[in-house]
């Protein structure tokens, strides 16, 4: 049977990095586990957690206290 998940192995592990990223795992730790350096994600996967703003500002008003 043919998936269209994964049509290649380096498919599932760019899925894989992408999921740790948007996960918040640090990009060192990412990259560590990826085998890379911090340099490549920054520049591979800067864009997969460009769609988390409002996420990112419930983290930050939590950290200031902010948060209700």
């Amino acid at each position: 049977m043919t998936s269209p998940l994964a049509r290649k192995p380096y498919d599932l592990r760019a899925t894989c990095i992408t999921n740790r990223r948007r996960a918040g795992l640090p990009v060192a730790e990412v990259a560590r586990r990826a085998g890379n350096s911090p340099e490549v994600i920054h520049r591979r996967y800067a864009g997969v957690i460009d769609d988390s703003e409002e996420a990112n500002n419930r983290k930050i008003e939590q950290v200031m206290g902010w948060a209700g």
